[in-house]
């Protein structure tokens, strides 16, 4: 399933202030970086058929998913 891509704004990197490049290229990582831990645990997820957390079912691959969220230092 596919969001629809929302339209960013383009930055010629090459063009900023190295701090202004610096924050803005540590941002996309941290991004990237929760990306990829989403869908590694929607993939995990989609190969489950029973995730329960302390003995309370959180998923069932039939149900939707409860009680479960992903904080981070994101």
């Amino acid at each position: 399933m596919r969001l629809k891509a929302k339209k960013h704004k383009k930055i010629n990197i090459l063009e900023i202030p190295e701090m202004e490049r610096s924050q803005v290229l540590r941002e996309a990582r941290q991004k990237l970086r929760a990306r990829i831990v989403e869908e590694k645990l929607l993939r995990f997820l989609m190969n489950s058929e029973v995730l329960s957390i302390n003995g309370k079912i959180v998923y069932k691959s039939n149900e939707p998913l409860q009680g479960l969220s992903v904080d981070g230092p994101w």
